[in-house]
């Protein structure tokens, strides 16, 4: 977790609606955590995350322009401690697998309860694996 006791999260989702929406289910004060900002693209993503070391970066798979694969790479390369959740409407196999082996640190589906996506990021943030059981499934892990 960030220093300040708060976690630090990004967004990166072409959609600027699921920006808004991330938002607001991952700023909880009592929860100490706090979404600093949300990228439509991966422009910029990598800048932001050296220099504000986020504890998660959630990220959809799908985006135009933006080859995510390498992004998830670069981010886990330049800043170790960074987290990345995958939040996709996709639950291909392949892509969930291809995702995991890019350094993600988990994969949800969009259709989850605002509940657990709030509580996905703040696992992931400590460090905690997390698969929503449709992922799972997907890419036959259980």
């Amino acid at each position: 977790m960030s220093t300040s006791e708060q976690l630090i999260i990004l967004t990166v989702d072409d959609n600027p609606l699921m920006g808004e929406a991330l938002a607001a289910i991952c700023t909880n004060a009592q929860l100490g955590m706090r979404v600093h900002s949300h990228f439509l693209s991966g422009e910029g993503v990598v800048e932001a995350v050296e220099a504000l070391r986020p504890d998660v970066v959630v990220m959809d798979l799908d985006m135009p322009g933006t080859d995510t694969f390498a992004l998830v790479r670069e981010i886990t390369q330049i800043s170790p401690d960074t987290h990345v959740l995958m939040l996709s409407g996709h639950l291909k196999g392949d892509d969930i697998l291809a995702c995991l082996d890019a350094g993600a640190s988990g994969y949800i589906h969009k259709d989850q309860a605002p509940a657990f996506i709030r509580d996905a990021v703040r696992r992931t943030a400590l460090g905690e694996f997390v698969l929503c059981a449709d992922a799972a499934r997907a890419a036959q892990l259980i």
